[in-house]
């Protein structure tokens, strides 16, 4: 529920922060909503190779 939350909360503050042009708002309110998942499969990538570790990822988000 946090991690919903989370991204919820992220997709309003780059929604927010894209100024009065609604098309920049709408990518940069995704694009601060998924820069968490990104990073955390990025780094689980490029550390593990246990398949399992991807989909704990996955299932958090």
């Amino acid at each position: 529920m946090a991690a919903v939350v989370f991204v919820l909360v992220s997709f309003v503050i780059g929604y927010f922060l894209g100024r009065s042009r609604k098309p920049i708002r709408r990518v940069l309110a995704l694009g601060t909503a998924q820069r968490n998942l990104s990073a955390a499969l990025a780094i689980a990538t490029l550390n593990f190779t246990d398949p399992n570790v991807m989909v704990m990822i996955l299932e958090e988000m």
